[in-house]
């Protein structure tokens, strides 16, 4: 008896020794986070890596197994939004046997689903499914138990899982807490305007005097006032939503993060590879907030080195640290369209929570000013006033006035006398359904031909172009109008992610719209048929588009490599001095720049801005410029042939950075 069980023991782990090899038993840290249905022959585990169902886009990942007796079976998952009539937001048909299981990873559309429960269809011959449920992480705070517009939603990012109670313990601590005492909340508050009501477009005129304070190269002017304004000491911070993830689990695209507003990574183990850590860098740039806690900045550079260009000194916004002696502390940096901040204090610390110095920059990042990722798509998305269309009309009021009323008189008593005259009544069956058809085709025509066959576009852009690497990262707000067109909706490049601002269509309450072929066409109200719709669009790439400076004795010489011209430049040299172009730019063209101050830069800064408070354009760090485009030429491809309007509201800048050396 005794032999016989010791050869079914070494049987049993020569065969777990052997499914390991062979990958055919997925590891059980690998499925914790998947939720499991066993109905007749079918086996199904699905989960979604999603911090908020507002915003931005998550992954789904459905594994559906059939026994072996089952020979191929067809399977169609959809996921649905809307209430009382559901549409279909991201689809997957395929297969299943039992050799080959059915491995769906899908891109699913967050912004579509308003903070909705997120919900699947599994349709299969024996196994129709109609409510797969598909959690994310609510709000923690005041009870809601569900988002608001106020509401923020994290990815906490470690070796192993966190703790239910640990994330609670910290979406408490970061949700709704007064900001911590310290600079530079106690000299005055950092916003011109107050954060509520700056979401509303109102004006904070509270203050009665202003300072200016300068942060790691950038000065803005901010009003002094009450402790308790908007960004001081006791101000209340945003509800904050956090959801777990292991390293080797994050995405391999960072669209797939884009539902999160930032990404929290705490140094207890070997940071994320350099595969991983571009697609965190790349999500960075597109408006994204990364956190590194746990380490100081040379620990970072030391584990990481493709981190050291992106932490110099010149790209440090605040610096923040704890009230006691010898306190951690907390840099935030720009990079691209985001935010990377390095934090000395683990997010999840001994203490569970994070120290006063990670509290207060992580406010910096989300709160201070717009956010891309967070903000595009609501009503005080940057850029948004910019994407209203300038169409024509169909006729103007007055020659329509006087068609139809020329119509009557012809219709009425000159097709009567006419027909009277005749003497042939019978023919007003023929004239008048003629007389009133034959002018409704007329205007149907020239309304056709009025509003075109192209698809129109316009709107404002703010690119940040690291001339080092050539890393460019484009912030966007798009307004579209397609007339009668054959395109079936938007194919945005590898990089790019659309944000579309959707119509619920009153009663019906469900967006029409779409994500086919994971991500590679996007189709609905992102671009319908003769009717305005807009969208915010964020892309990180690669350009060789560039602005050539040479520094030489009398000034910087600019060439234009640019496939736009540049309307207006300003530049700030190394050693700080500033200089601007004398004149348009054509592609190609070289000059030599003239020196110019702060107010010059000021007033063109002001122009490219998305909006209040945003730090991009508040300042000019050394070796850097800032230009108007006079075309979009570093906008994102959509994949369809658009047609730009040249109407006054159409602005793109960029603002370059530049190598210190020579």
């Amino acid at each position: 008896m005794v032999e016989w069980l010791g050869s079914l023991a070494r049987r049993a782990w020569l065969w777990v020794a052997l499914a390991l090899l062979l990958g055919v038993v997925p590891s059980a840290h690998a499925r914790q986070h998947a939720k499991r249905l066993v109905e007749g022959p079918l086996t199904v585990e699905w989960e979604l890596i999603a911090a908020s169902a507002r915003q931005g886009y998550a992954v789904a990942l459905v594994r559906v197994e059939v026994d072996r007796e089952f020979g191929e079976m067809p399977v169609d998952l959809r996921f649905l939004a809307g209430f009382r009539q559901p549409s279909v937001v991201a689809q997957w048909r395929g297969t299943a046997t039992f050799r080959e299981p059915a491995q769906v990873r899908l891109l699913v559309p967050m912004f579509a689903f308003a903070g909705m429960n997120v919900r699947a269809h599994l349709r299969t011959p024996v196994l129709d499914h109609p409510g797969l449920d598909f959690p994310v992480p609510v709000s923690m705070s005041g009870g809601s138990g569900g988002f608001s517009d106020r509401t923020i939603g994290l990815f906490h990012v470690s070796s192993s899982a966190a703790q239910a109670s640990q994330l609670l313990a910290l979406s408490e601590a970061l949700s709704e807490q007064p900001l911590p005492d310290l600079e530079p909340f106690r000299a005055a508050s950092p916003f011109r305007n107050a954060y509520p009501s700056r979401w509303h477009g109102e004006e904070d005129e509270s203050s009665e005097s202003e300072v200016t304070m300068h942060f790691g190269g950038t000065s803005f002017v901010i009003p002094t006032g009450a402790a308790a304004s908007s960004g001081g000491p006791g101000s209340v911070s945003n509800a904050y939503a956090i959801a777990s993830l292991e390293t080797q689990r994050l995405p391999r695209r960072a669209i797939e993060l884009t539902s999160a507003g930032g990404v929290l990574v705490d140094a207890d183990a070997p940071l994320p590879d350099g595969a991983r850590l571009a697609v965190l860098l790349e999500y960075a740039r597109l408006g994204g907030v990364l956190f590194f806690g746990g380490l100081s900045k040379a620990d970072l550079v030391a584990r990481a080195p493709v981190l050291a260009p992106l932490l110099e000194d010149r790209f440090r916004q605040v610096s923040f640290e704890g009230g006691e002696p010898d306190s951690n502390l907390a840099d935030v940096y720009s990079l691209g369209l985001g935010r990377l901040i390095v934090g000395e204090e683990r997010v999840l610390g001994s203490t569970g929570k994070p120290d006063d110095a990670t509290s207060a920059a992580l406010w910096w990042a989300f709160e201070r000013e717009p956010n891309w990722l967070v903000d595009a798509g609501r009503n005080w998305a940057p850029y948004l006033p910019r994407t209203e269309l300038q169409l024509a009309k169909v006729l103007p009021p007055a020659l329509l006035a006087g068609i139809c009323l020329m119509l009557g008189v012809v219709i009425g008593p000159v097709n009567y006398l006419v027909v009277w005259k005749r003497r042939r009544p019978a023919l007003l069956l023929v004239t008048v359904p003629a007389l009133s058809v034959a002018p409704a085709l007329l205007i149907g025509v020239i309304g056709i031909v009025r509003l075109g066959f192209d698809i129109q576009t316009t709107g404002a852009s703010l690119a940040v172009l690291d001339q080092r690497s050539g890393d460019l990262a484009v912030g966007e707000a798009r307004g579209f109008f397609a007339g009668f067109t054959m395109e079936s909706g938007l194919a945005p490049e590898p990089g790019s992610v659309v944000l579309a601002n959707l119509d619920w269509g009153g009663f019906r309450a469900a967006p029409n719209f779409s994500v086919e072929r994971d991500g590679a066409l996007l189709s609905g109200d992102v671009l319908p048929s003769r009717k305005r719709a807009s969208s915010s669009v964020l892309s990180a790439r690669r350009t060789r588009q560039r602005l050539d400076v040479e520094f030489a004795g009398g000034g910087p010489k600019v060439t234009n490599g640019f496939e736009g011209s540049i309307e207006e430049l300003v530049l700030r040299a190394p050693d700080g001095a500033l200089f601007r172009a004398p004149g348009q730019l054509a592609p190609g063209a070289s000059a030599s720049l003239v020196p110019t101050d702060e107010i010059e830069l000021a007033r063109v800064l002001d122009q490219m801005q998305p909006g209040p408070d945003f730090l991009l354009t508040s300042g000019l760090v050394p070796a850097s410029y800032a230009a108007r485009l006079g075309a979009p030429c570093l906008a994102a491809d959509l994949g369809v042939p658009l047609v730009w309007e040249n109407a006054e509201p159409m602005q793109h800048g960029v603002i370059g950075i530049l190598e210190v050396g020579p």
